[in-house]
């Protein structure tokens, strides 16, 4: 008797210019409270949020590792906690940072607040909360479709190596940047375009050496800058990581489509070429680079904008600007915003107009163009994850729809857990 299992996957059939997909019954692999798509800053934290509320949750994730662009994307400045005099972010973003301080992971900016980390240690960090609060995890799991009834999203499809497989949720957070889950269960949003990048680590770097150069000769120091993008390079933007001798390069070409699989794939390949170009001027040109190398690139492209939802209120550049405060606020940050006083993020911004059973989280929440460049960064998707968490538990609890949760008890739940609503 054979000893392997013997199966057959029907293919895609080929009909004139059509590609016809099989009718296929998908089975379901999972029922949980609150399903959290995306396994970045927002999706961990409201993963955490949700879990710590005693609600099972479950959270998917495409690779085999948290972090999101905090890890993959190598972005590994962690800014955004203040309003520029006192801190504004707290609750799991506080939480990760005092745990990233114990493992020595972690090394705060002169401002006290914001700071640099190390990719592999939020890995590690993200996981094990995750797991101390009882989050099931599903890495490899690809996100394919939304299970919507009558409006209200009551699951998703994923993709795995068997197959696509279901799973069913009470509410589904919406945390994969992408907006994902929001476009495919039919709510409304916008589209956008900003740069595209490829970070990268080099190794073997004297910054003091490279500094004393700047100070010395700075005309000789801007030439180069400008030849190097001259010929063919990323423009000059390294900073230091907490690994000494280390530094990571942060880089961004001109806006492109983040959801279009050619454009990424050319975006690979030309950053690339692009990195080896600037590796190779630095260790002809610059006084400490000499010796360097290529540490790594990141497995995931910097693609800082692609959906934005249309939510129950888009939030706006003059929002942000005059630090306008809203009864429904679920988030206070402060990044881009008026030193002092910060702005409001208010729930009604995670929250679809026209579907019911899915909260927004992250960089693709309810924003006009401007305000989204503040909400991307790593604290504000913290913080805004924590609250699609805490929402949809609470929501559970209530038995009411997230579209008709109490807002108070909402506010009181996130103040108990030490997020900065005053």
């Amino acid at each position: 008797m054979d000893n392997y299992h013997k199966e057959r996957i029907r293919p895609a059939r080929k009909v004139g210019e059509l590609i016809i997909i099989p009718e296929k019954k998908i089975s379901v692999l999972k029922k949980t409270e609150v399903l959290v798509v995306g396994g970045g800053s927002a999706g961990i934290a409201a993963a955490l949020a949700a879990a710590r509320n005693g609600l099972e949750t479950t959270l998917i994730e495409r690779y085999g590792y948290l972090g999101g662009m905090a890890s993959g994307g190598l972005v590994l400045n962690m800014e955004g906690f203040s309003d520029g005099e006192k801190q504004v972010i707290k609750g799991v973003a506080g939480e990760i940072v005092k745990n990233l301080e114990k493992i020595r992971g972690f090394n705060k900016s002169s401002n006290n607040f914001d700071g640099i980390f190390d990719p592999e240690d939020i890995k590690d960090v993200s996981l094990r909360l995750l797991i101390e609060a009882k989050v099931k995890i599903l890495f490899h799991a690809y996100f394919v479709q939304a299970i919507v009834n009558r409006d209200k999203v009551e699951g998703v499809v994923i993709f795995t190596k068997l197959g696509p497989r279901a799973i069913l949720s009470k509410v589904v957070i919406d945390a994969t940047g992408d907006g994902d889950v929001l476009a495919f269960s039919g709510a409304f949003f916008e589209r956008g375009l900003k740069g595209i990048g490829l970070n990268f680590r080099l190794g073997n770097v004297d910054i003091n050496l490279t500094n004393k150069f700047k100070v010395e000769d700075p005309q000789k120091y801007e030439r180069l800058k400008e030849d190097l993008v001259k010929e063919g390079g990323l423009e000059m933007s390294f900073y230091p990581t907490i690994r000494e001798g280390i530094v990571w390069w942060n880089n961004m070409l001109d806006p492109e489509d983040g959801l279009d699989v050619e454009v990424l794939s050319k975006m690979e390949i030309l950053l690339r070429e692009k990195i080896n170009i600037t590796l190779n001027f630095m260790r002809k040109n610059f006084p400490g680079f000499k010796e360097t190398y290529l540490i790594d690139t990141s497995s995931l492209l910097g693609v800082r904008e692609t959906r934005r939802l249309i939510g129950e209120y888009v939030l706006t550049e003059k929002d942000i600007f005059k630090g306008k405060r809203f009864s429904d606020a679920v988030v206070h940050g402060g990044y881009l915003g008026k030193t002092g006083v910060g702005y409001d993020i208010p729930y009604r911004c995670l929250l679809p107009k026209n579907i019911e059973g899915l909260i927004v989280a992250g960089r693709c929440i309810s924003t006009d163009k401007y305000t989204q460049d503040a909400i991307r960064i790593i604290a504000n998707c913290f913080a805004t994850g924590e609250a699609a968490g805490h929402a949809a538990a609470l929501s559970i609890k209530e038995k009411t729809a997230p579209l008709t949760l109490d807002i108070e008890k909402l506010r009181r739940l996130l103040i108990k857990n030490n997020v900065y609503l005053e």
